[in-house]
């Protein structure tokens, strides 16, 4: 080694490895030696490239990153822009909480007012302001709910009671459509068919009703109408005692049970039935109305007035209460007060015939055939 620490080579591979170095003439002879120059090219070219390349990009990326003002601030409109949805979100939150409460409360004060109006309409009913009741029903409450179950059933009550059985049995089968397992009320709707005749309406009646509940009043009462109608007074009788038996305040089945011993004659268990009736329900005109049908029987006209009038005072504007009343009156030799009375029945109910044939009778047995014929005549038509 050297005294500067390097290797020393032997004279013969220096001169060799110089001459290697530095003989261009024989560099380009030699086409291994072309090839590695371009290789020796095309790499430098490659590294060249590849640093503008790497040079380039952080260029790019400043110009894809904006300046950091310039980010803060469109952070800030965007943040902005957020703070201010949410403030709109709120508000309209505020708004449509606004017009919930708005519907609220319409919707409380229409429930309400539906619920005023058919409370008028049935202290109307109780009242037996018949007339009144059907007008408001039908005038006052909305289609909606009109052709509901319980105003339906209300209406055919009312034209019940003013002896319209058509009206009434329409009612009461638009009530049961709205609601098949209704019982309330169906007791009127027997008898409404039973006054019709309509023998096999008034037999589904009963096998539905008995189906829906056998331990209902209603359902022994249809039962019991349904061979009343068929001159059954026995089988009657057993029906009306069984709805009796399921309810003993039900004071509609002690009606019809005193109604069925009328028809046999059974006058005393026909009483006693209309006081049971009474005694369940002072306000029941019906039990009044059936002792002094049951005085009449027995040809004691004068008390036979005084509890038609016990009837018609709960009742003033039945047609048929009013029939009655004539009817004694005519034979406590009052034809004249009679006539009366039967006009005035008749304003109330000028389709019902009844008025009109009570009048006929009355013209007749006074010897006034033509009058007479003129009713009849009417009747007619």
């Amino acid at each position: 080694p050297t005294p500067e620490g390097r290797v020393r080579l032997p004279d013969r591979v220096s001169k060799l490895t110089n001459r290697n170095i530095k003989s261009p003439a024989r560099n380009k002879t030699n086409p291994s030696n072309k090839t590695g120059n371009r290789l020796a090219e095309n790499n430098e070219k490659n590294r060249q490239q590849g640093r503008h390349q790497i040079e380039k990009e952080p260029e790019d990326k400043d110009k894809s990153d904006p300046p950091k003002g310039v980010t803060d601030s469109s952070t800030q409109k965007i943040s902005n822009m957020a703070t201010l949805t949410v403030e709109e979100l709120k508000e309209q939150q505020r708004i449509l909480s606004e017009q919930a409460m708005v519907i609220q409360k319409a919707s409380v004060e229409g429930l309400m007012e539906l619920l005023r109006v058919l409370g008028y309409a049935y202290l109307e009913l109780t009242r037996y302001n018949n007339q009144n009741a059907i007008k408001i029903l039908q005038e006052d409450i909305s289609f909606q709910h009109r052709g509901g179950a319980f105003v339906q059933g209300l209406l055919g009550k009312a034209h019940f009671e003013l002896a319209e059985y058509k009206d009434s049995v329409r009612h009461f089968n638009n009530m049961r459509s709205k609601d098949p397992h209704r019982l309330h009320l169906t007791e009127y709707f027997s008898t409404a068919l039973w006054h019709l005749q309509e023998e096999v309406e008034l037999s589904v009646l009963a096998q539905e009703l008995t189906r829906i509940d056998k331990y209902s009043p209603q359902a022994w009462c249809a039962a019991g109408n349904c061979f009343s109608i068929q001159k059954e007074h026995e089988n009657a009788i057993k029906f009306f005692q069984r709805a009796v038996q399921v309810d003993p305040n039900f004071a509609y089945a002690y009606t019809l049970l005193g109604h069925e011993y009328v028809n046999i004659e059974e006058l005393d268990k026909a009483l006693s039935c209309y006081r049971s009736a009474v005694r369940v329900d002072p306000r029941h005109y019906n039990a009044w109305y059936g002792i002094g049908l049951t005085y009449y029987k027995q040809e004691r006209y004068q008390l036979a007035e005084i509890y038609y009038r016990k009837a018609l005072a709960i009742n003033p504007k039945s047609p048929i209460l009013i029939y009655h009343v004539a009817v004694v009156q005519h034979a406590l030799q009052k034809s004249d007060k009679a006539l009366e009375t039967l006009n005035a029945a008749i304003k109330l109910a000028p389709k019902n015939p009844i008025g009109k044939f009570e009048r006929a009778s009355i013209l007749f047995s006074l010897e006034r055939y033509n009058e007479a014929l003129d009713e009849l005549n009417q009747l007619k038509q």
